[in-house]
């Protein structure tokens, strides 16, 4: 009996700038890696541009609801670099509210909405955020607002509360729970269908 000798293959030889696997990562490792890059997203930690990608774009239609007194939409349209068009600003109260509320501290209303408006933003009062298809056709028919588009590609919120000032805490939970269960439903009606996340 002769002994066979096992064939053993040697890998093949790797050139210094070659790197040592070549082949694609597997659909599953690729969801994996999808999923830390949005649960690194999710905590705030940064992750690469190249990942992560702009919030917002000037070609979005953008709603802001709740505004106080337009400083967010102010640094938005800033982060924009000034071109409003597509951005949607609203507030919960009236003008002459808006005006006499945010008088104090900081900038004057009067002053940021001056600069929205040079910056084409659309500004709209008497929105409310639990019924916004609702109250934005009614505020644009009164505001004469008339590029006000029927569905947006961004909504923001950033401070969502009912401001009713009650001193018991439980029931202040139960109101801002409604009213942000109610917002939710509304938003259906105005957010456009959403895209699949470029990653």
């Amino acid at each position: 009996m002769s002994k066979r000798k096992k064939s053993v293959q040697k890998p093949p030889r790797l050139h210094r700038n070659q790197p040592a696997t070549v082949s694609k990562p597997s659909l599953t490792k690729r969801k994996q890696q999808e999923t830390v890059a949005r649960r690194k997203l999710a905590s705030g930690n940064k992750v690469p541009k190249s990942q992560a990608g702009p919030q917002y774009h000037e070609s979005q239609q953008i709603l802001c609801v709740g505004e106080g007194n337009f400083s967010f939409a102010r640094a938005l349209v800033r982060t924009l670099e000034g071109l409003g068009q597509n951005l949607f600003a609203t507030a919960y109260d009236a003008r002459d509210t808006v005006d006499a509320k945010y008088q104090e501290g900081g900038d004057p209303v009067s002053e940021i909405i001056e600069e929205l408006q040079d910056c084409d933003v659309t500004l709209c009062y008497a929105v409310d955020a639990t019924q916004l298809a609702k109250t934005l056709q009614v505020a644009s028919k009164k505001q004469h607002v008339r590029n006000l588009p029927q569905v947006f590609d961004r909504i923001i919120f950033n401070f969502p509360h009912v401001g009713l000032g009650i001193k018991d805490q439980d029931i202040n939970v139960q109101k801002n729970q409604q009213m942000l269960s109610s917002f939710f439903f509304s938003v259906c009606e105005v957010l456009k269908a959403a895209e699949k996340p470029q990653w």
